[in-house]
């Protein structure tokens, strides 16, 4: 059995409470003595010093890598309320946690050269299979960080570097990291699955472009200053003269049907990038980097184009776990994304639990930004940080 996953969850009001019954639940799930990994979510309801401490009374396991959420997944339910915790135990896998805090301070390269330092491992590069990022703070320095990851990883190609991004743009206080017995904000924590596993990543969103391409003559980190030499509200004026005023509200439907897409290295592809604020210059703040020189489109999305990338998703996901009767299935939802499909998406969680099988868990949360990258050289950019994904993660 190359992984043994259990997963608990509860929402008991008191937050050592309720860790304290997800963990006991889990353990009566797992049914080992060992754990090598403790993946921990909590919504903003909860104290994570209080769940740090609950998992430090009941486990002796030194790796606990997690982060706050709007809503966690438990197999085909999406939960608003509540703590839960994966243990994880494998003879044949080896996995390590590591952190970089003050990440708003550091610079890229270091944090990047700094956070591969802080997993190192007795299993060496070429035994390391996925290697996935948690932030919180929303610094800039984000796209950058990840760009020099990839370059120190230059030596694994195919190992993926993923993340998600725990900080609520509009209530950012409400964000949180956990990182083996403390918790941690404006930081980078990692963890990384070595040995003998095999890990299949796919990832989509829903949204497609609508009209001619612009470039972007001007920006600095999140603010785009100019695009085709105007400033950068003229694009949103043009497609929609009565209503960009709503764009200074980040949870407007404007906003959430018509954000901006980046186009990438892979023709036919967009990043997208959500709108927070338009400042009095004309300027508009994005919800993430966006580089001088991009081509830019305003994109459409819907329920239809949602569930449509869902349902291919999951198509491309099926199968993976038919040779293997054990592992997890892990599941990122960005906000925008869960927030379009509404109650339709626990619907869209059974297609993937039945892709899946009824024997491996589904466990996964909702996230304000994702970092994509398989390796592909087209990906390998300032801007494979994204937004709006649905993405599956499953290891075996």
């Amino acid at each position: 059995m190359a992984l043994s996953v259990g997963i608990g969850f509860n929402n008991d009001k008191n937050s050592n409470l309720a860790a304290a019954a997800a963990i006991e639940q889990a353990k009566r799930k797992i049914h080992v003595n060992r754990i090598d990994l403790i993946l921990v979510l909590a919504t903003p309801h909860y104290s994570p010093e209080n769940i740090i401490q609950a998992i430090g009374d009941r486990l002796d396991s030194p790796r606990v890598i997690g982060c706050s959420t709007e809503a966690i997944i438990i197999d085909r339910v999406i939960h608003k309320r509540g703590v839960a915790v994966a243990l994880f135990h494998s003879n044949q896998m080896k996995f390590e946690t590591g952190s970089v805090q003050h990440l708003n301070l550091q610079n890229p390269q270091q944090a990047a050269a700094s956070l591969i330092h802080s997993c190192k491992s007795e299993y060496g590069e070429k035994e390391r299979r996925l290697f996935f990022v948690f932030t919180e703070g929303a610094p800039n320095n984000i796209p950058a960080i990840h760009h020099h990851l990839r370059k120190e990883l230059k030596n694994e190609p195919e190992m993926p570097i993923l993340g998600s991004s725990a900080t609520n743009m509009v209530a950012p206080d409400s964000s949180f990291l956990f990182h083996n017995n403390e918790t941690v904000k404006k930081a980078a924590t990692v963890f990384v699955l070595g040995g003998k596993a095999t890990v299949k990543t796919v990832t989509r969103h829903g949204w497609h472009p609508i009209g001619r391409p612009r470039f972007v003559d001007k920006s600095s980190h999140h603010i785009i200053h100019s695009i085709d030499g105007r400033p950068a509200i003229e694009l949103y004026k043009t497609f929609f003269p009565e209503q960009y005023h709503l764009l200074k509200d980040p949870s407007s439907s404007l906003n959430l049907y018509y954000p901006l897409g980046i186009a990438s290295g892979k023709r036919g592809t967009f990043f997208i990038r959500n709108i927070i604020d338009v400042l009095d210059d004309g300027s508009i703040v994005c919800n993430d980097n966006v580089d001088s020189g991009s081509q830019v489109h305003i994109m459409l999305g819907n329920k239809d184009s949602c569930l449509q990338v869902t349902k291919e998703a999951i198509q491309e996901f099926k199968g993976f776990f038919s040779d293997q009767p054990t592992g997890l299935a892990l599941v990122i939802v960005s906000e925008k994304h869960h927030r379009i499909l509404g109650r339709s998406f626990e619907r869209e969680l059974a297609f993937v639990k039945r892709a899946a099988g009824e024997n491996i868990p589904v466990f996964g949360f909702v996230s304000y930004g994702e970092i994509f990258d398989t390796g592909d050289a087209c990906q390998q950019t300032l801007n494979s940080r994204q937004n709006n994904n649905l993405t599956l993660i499953g290891i075996k």
